[in-house]
């Protein structure tokens, strides 16, 4: 028979509960599976909303790393990547 010891331990639980936060903002869009677009669960519209979605923080990115170019011209922003001819 199994004996539960009582060690007189607080145990804390911490669990993580998503909050709005600025940060938010850099969450792309969730592209959906090859199997979801086959299988026809997301029509065309959701599809090109969410291409367009896809295209404007791309954007937006692009515009913030000329911002910073133009700010910093020595950043580490203006030296091409090793692996920019991989994208």
């Amino acid at each position: 028979m199994l004996a539960l010891l009582d060690t007189n331990r607080t145990r804390l639980v911490r669990k993580a509960h998503p909050t709005e936060s600025f940060f938010n903002f850099f969450s792309p869009p969730i592209a959906p599976s090859e199997e979801t677009i086959e299988a026809g669960e997301i029509d065309e519209e959701e599809l090109d909303e969410l291409e367009e979605k896809l295209e404007i923080d791309y954007q937006i990115g692009e515009d913030i790393k000329e911002k910073v170019r133009s700010i910093c011209p020595h950043s580490c922003y203006t030296i091409p990547s090793p692996f920019h001819d991989l994208l």
